[in-house]
């Protein structure tokens, strides 16, 4: 990724933690699950939000550009309905992330692209009020 770092741990003395953790920036869905699956796939544990921690106990947050934007929205019950939507999320997915940007008024919309993306049909449901009919 091009940023240089170090971190040091004494063994059983000082463990890694969440105290020092990665943030890395992709600009679409491809790069996020390209990142995603490389460090899960390789011995690590997902967690939420786009979080995961590597075999060597380091913690990483997968972040696609949409979702900071979506957090940075001047509306408040915008940054609201992300933040539900990327809570119900282990790797962020950015259909997901703009369809809850649009809120309540693009629900009919919002659903037929949910729906496409099966692991996400019951958050979309429980996001946006929907009925499971």
């Amino acid at each position: 990724m091009g940023i240089p770092c170090i971190g040091l741990n004494d063994g059983p003395t000082f463990k890694h933690s969440e105290a020092f953790s990665f943030q890395v920036s992709k600009k679409d869905q491809a790069e996020t699950d390209r990142y995603w699956n490389a460090i899960v796939g390789n011995g690590s544990q997902e967690s939420q939000c786009g979080w995961c921690k590597e075999k060597w106990g380091l913690s990483w947050q997968i972040t696609p550009a949409a979702l900071t934007e979506s957090m940075s929205d001047k509306d408040p019950a915008v940054r609201k309905w992300v933040f539900t939507a990327m809570t119900e999320m282990k790797t962020i997915n950015i259909v997901v992330i703009y369809a809850a940007r649009k809120g309540r008024e693009a629900e009919m919309g919002s659903n037929r692209i949910f729906f496409n993306y099966t692991q996400y049909s019951f958050s979309a449901r429980r996001i946006f009020g929907l009925s499971n009919s």
